[in-house]
C-alpha cells in the first residue's frame, strides 16, 4: 500500500503581486482602436526590447466618437489604474502615452502630487487638443513637465513629455486636413524617438 505526503503548497501570488515590474508602461489609444492602437503597440514592444523587465496595460476606455464623458471617464479610469499599481508596487515607476483620442484624454488625468512624480515620462502623438483646446493643451499628470513639441529634432534629458505632430496633421498641425499624417507616426521613427526618449528617462 502506498503512502501520501502532505507537501505545503506556497500559495500562488495574485496577479498584482507578480506584476510588480519597476517600469509599467500605461498607453491610451484612438478612436475605435483595439489593444494598444497603431502608435501604442510598436510603442509597447520597442520598450519591452529595450527595457525587458518592463510591463504594459492599455486603458480600456470607450474609444467612440463621443468627446465628451468619454474623455472624463478615460482620465478617471486612467487615474485609478495608476493608483491601483502604485498601492501594490510602491516602487514602480511609470511611462505615459496616447495617440489622437487618447491624447485628450492624457490632458484630461488628475493624479495627485504623489503620483505624479512616479510619472518618468508622457508620450503623445497627433494631439487634438493643440486645436480644439489649447486652454488645457499645457495639463499634464507629471510633475514640473517641459514639454518638447519637435521631438524628432532633439530631445534631452531635462525634458519629460514629448508631442510629436506631423506637419499637414489634421487633428493639430495648424491648417492641417490631412488623415495621411495622422496614422504615419509607426513608421517614420516618431515611435523610434519615444522608445529612445523613454529609455532615457528611465536612466537606462
Amino acid at each position: 500500500m502506498g503512502c501520501t505526503v502532505a507537501v505545503p503548497m506556497r500559495p500562488a501570488p495574485r496577479a498584482a503581486e507578480s506584476a510588480c515590474s519597476s517600469l509599467h508602461f500605461v498607453f491610451l489609444p484612438g478612436t475605435f482602436e483595439v489593444g494598444f492602437g497603431i502608435v501604442g503597440t510598436p510603442l509597447k514592444y520597442g520598450l519591452a526590447s529595450e527595457i525587458p523587465s518592463i510591463t504594459a496595460y492599455s486603458i480600456p476606455y470607450n474609444r467612440s466618437r463621443d468627446y465628451g464623458e468619454s474623455l472624463t471617464e478615460g482620465a478617471n479610469m486612467t487615474v485609478n489604474h495608476i493608483a491601483s499599481q502604485a498601492a501594490t508596487c510602491p516602487d514602480q515607476r511609470f511611462i505615459l502615452g496616447g495617440f489622437s483620442k487618447g491624447a485628450s484624454v492624457m490632458h484630461r488625468v488628475d493624479l495627485p502630487n504623489e503620483l505624479k512624480s512616479k510619472v518618468l515620462a508622457i508620450n503623445i502623438f497627433g494631439d487634438p487638443d493643440v486645436k480644439s483646446a489649447p486652454s488645457i493643451v499645457n495639463n499634464w499628470p507629471i510633475e514640473s513637465p517641459v514639454i518638447n513639441n519637435s521631438p524628432r529634432n532633439r530631445t534631452d534629458a531635462s525634458q519629460n513629455v514629448i508631442s510629436f505632430c506631423n506637419r499637414g496633421d489634421y487633428t493639430c498641425y495648424p491648417g492641417g486636413h490631412d488623415f495621411i499624417p495622422h496614422i504615419l507616426y509607426p513608421l517614420d521613427g516618431s515611435v523610434l524617438t519615444a522608445v529612445q526618449f523613454d529609455k532615457m528617462r528611465a536612466g537606462m
